[in-house]
């Protein structure tokens, strides 16, 4: 069956997502590297199993878990995304669905693993998916969650100004967080290299992005445009970006792009 819907047409219907889509604009290239890095490191976590991947999106990174698992579900609240998401990703390890990730239907102790992408963030209230994610856990089952560092972001934690994020962590309150449902913390983080470290850092093209957030006008520009004049200021051509340059690593974890806390639900 042809998916009638295109990434363009996604990023229409959510113009948040558009790193989303990995057939997408090449704009958004390294942001699709980021999540490529995070789940290929996720998946390293895994040794077969049942796995949940708690928004999902297009369920390019559900893919890459099923890689190591029995079963893969792929869940997101965004019906549009898991309808492209099925007709486009066909594997016979790969379930998906449409369920808020805070009241999941599934039974106590499903899975070996819950798989968390740049989720916290996003959600008006986290708590119950965190407390969901405890529940669907077998014993000793492993979480793997990834979130911004506020370090690199604008705003209070509690009130960022990117429009999409309700609150953002630092290094120490991350593990707090995640400390209060889960065991066995660490805290990772995927740093850039070289290269993209002045394509996220150049002051000017931190000034830039400060004002367009600032603003409201960051996602009333086309990705591409915004990628160029930020190539143009840093010298950093964002198509060139690769996975490996998103390692998660436990070094300079402070000062990294996204921090990754790997835990266990209590046995």
């Amino acid at each position: 069956m042809i998916c009638q819907l295109t990434p363009k047409d996604l990023t229409r219907i959510y113009p948040e997502i558009d790193f989303l889509v990995a057939e997408g604009n090449v704009s958004s290239r390294y942001v699709i590297a980021v999540h490529q890095a995070f789940y290929q490191f996720a998946a390293d976590q895994i040794d077969g199993g049942f796995i949940l991947d708690a928004g999902c999106g297009t369920a390019f990174g559900t893919e890459i878990l099923a890689r190591k698992a029995k079963l893969a579900f792929g869940i997101d609240v965004k019906d549009k995304l898991i309808e492209y998401a099925k007709k486009t990703h066909i594997n016979n390890k790969v379930f998906l669905g449409v369920m808020d990730v805070g009241d999941v239907g599934f039974k106590d102790a499903s899975f070996n693993a819950i798989i968390a992408d740049e989720l916290l963030e996003h959600l008006p209230n986290h708590k119950p998916f965190l407390g969901e994610a405890v529940r669907l856990l077998q014993p000793g089952g492993l979480f793997v969650c990834a979130t911004v560092n506020r370090r690199h972001t604008f705003g209070p934690a509690d009130n960022p100004l990117n429009r999409n994020h309700y609150r953002e962590y630092d290094v120490t309150d991350f593990r707090k967080e995640i400390e209060q449902y889960f065991t066995d913390v660490t805290i990772l983080g995927q740093g850039f290299g070289e290269g993209f470290q002045k394509y996220m850092q150049t002051p000017s093209a931190r000034l830039i992005e400060w004002i367009l957030v600032k603003l409201n006008m960051k996602h009333r520009i086309p990705p591409s445009w915004r990628a160029q004049v930020r190539g143009l200021i840093s010298g950093v051509k964002v198509n060139n970006s690769k996975p490996e340059e998103f390692a998660v690593t436990d070094k300079e974890v402070e000062n990294s792009l996204y921090l990754v806390a790997v835990a266990r639900k209590r046995a």
